[in-house]
């Protein structure tokens, strides 16, 4: 950066999540009331808990 002659600064205030495992996606993605996390898909689940569908 020292190249640069015109550089700004924003500052901001996120929330950062590495995703770094599995338990993590539940804190991105909600689960159903069974535990499961479904995106991006229409699936039919039958007796299933705690998994992850990401199609």
């Amino acid at each position: 950066m020292e190249y640069f002659k015109n550089i700004k600064i924003i500052l901001v205030s996120i929330r950062w999540n590495d995703i770094s495992s599995f338990t993590a996606l539940s804190e991105v993605f909600s689960p159903d009331e069974t535990g499961n996390i479904i995106r991006d898909t229409e699936i039919i689940i039958h007796d299933s808990n705690n998994n992850i569908y990401y199609l």
